[in-house]
């Protein structure tokens, strides 16, 4: 049998579904998928990273950097940016106009989601799947953004394309491009009906509350999460970051219960017939992976709370080592905290191990 280590890793996250609204938005907007569904598509791939996940570019001759400020720039052939207040003042012709020079824009992002809903459904079928790596994937995530944003700049009020520019964004690590367009997107999904959308307001809120709770702004974070809460009922996602504002925030007691109310939740575990590790529907499939119940939500709590209030000894012992064979929900903010508490307590070889992972469960791998 051949064993995976983490330099081979399959990695996925579960469906998390979209309620599509069928009002007076064009139906075109959606075509480009909804954030829930690219993060499907990215966790159901199969996965494999060769030695090192910092993958080695240079073969495509490929400045990153300058390809992503590229993303940024504005094509003067296009109508002028406006902003969302610009856009309702403006005529119905020319709404109707720009609307559809918008649309146009977002035909890339289209032809590649359909692309790799394509791809999706070939490894479902078993067939033979393109490498994760090649020249068109590595300028795609880019090219994605700089269609996302002539489309938001001409029509701001597309909150599909103004949440998928925030995924895209913060998959490429730039947070405060993807916070602004996450509260474009909330401002724009105020013209919703309250009972419409509801699944992708609250996503749009909890996108917002990661960023804030990652870059120490609590307070806010906190505030979105209680957004969450008004809009419907209380995903179990909201309930973990309640708990990691919490801890960081030195609230044991709040802590301390939530960690309580979080401690056994299902994680999947890789697949144990590892002879041939081909993307068969059995290892591209998560659902089809058995479950084991983990105490990692409420170890995750508790060793930041111990942290925070200077117990780094009893930090150490709430976080034991985690297996690399199990998949974690919220696995890239999983991976990153756990670095970090690997490192403060001491134990520097795992968090180096904890900090690949986080690296090979960073949606998309853009870089």
């Amino acid at each position: 049998m051949r064993q995976v280590t983490r330099s081979a890793v399959l990695l996925f996250v579960l469906v998390i579904s979209l309620t599509a609204w069928a009002g007076e938005e064009p139906k075109a907007w959606q075509d480009i998928g909804t954030v829930s569904q690219w993060m499907e598509m990215d966790a159901r791939f199969y996965r494999l990273l060769d030695e090192d996940p910092n993958q080695d570019v240079s073969q495509f001759r490929l400045n990153q950097v300058k390809a992503y400020q590229e993303s940024k720039t504005w094509d003067g052939s296009l109508p002028a940016q406006c902003s969302l207040d610009q856009f309702k003042a403006m005529s119905s012709d020319e709404q109707a106009s720009r609307r559809k020079r918008a649309i146009k824009e977002l035909n890339f992002v289209v032809n590649f989601y359909l692309a790799q809903v394509q791809r999706l459904q070939r490894a479902k079928e078993n067939q033979p799947t393109q490498k994760m790596i090649s020249t068109q994937d590595m300028t795609a995530m880019t090219d994605c953004l700089r269609h996302l944003g002539h489309a938001v700049g001409i029509d701001p009020g597309n909150y599909y394309a103004w949440h998928l520019q925030a995924y895209f964004a913060d998959c490429c690590g730039d947070v405060e491009r993807s916070r602004d367009s996450l509260l474009a997107a909330a401002q724009a999904l105020n013209t919703v009906p309250a009972d419409k959308l509801v699944d992708m307001k609250q996503r749009v809120m909890l996108d917002l509350a990661w960023i804030e709770r990652n870059v120490g702004l609590f307070e806010k974070a906190g505030g979105r999460l209680d957004i969450v809460n008004r809009i419907g009922k209380e995903p179990l996602e909201a309930k973990l970051l309640r708990g990691l504002i919490a801890a960081q925030t030195g609230d044991g007691q709040e802590a301390l219960r939530l960690a309580s109310e979080l401690r056994s939740q299902d994680v999947r575990i890789f697949p144990v017939n590892m002879a041939n590790i081909s993307a068969t529907p059995e290892m591209t499939d998560v659902n089809n992976w058995a479950t084991q119940k983990s105490s990692y939500m409420k170890n995750w709590i508790i060793a930041l709370y111990e942290m925070q209030v200077g117990n780094f000894n009893g930090a150490g012992q709430a976080f034991p080592e985690v297996s690399e064979f199990r998949y974690y929900p919220f696995a890239h903010q999983f991976w990153n905290d756990a670095g970090l508490i690997y490192e403060r307590t001491g134990r520097g070889a795992l968090a180096s191990k904890a900090w690949t992972m986080a690296r090979i469960s960073r949606p998309w791998i853009p870089f």
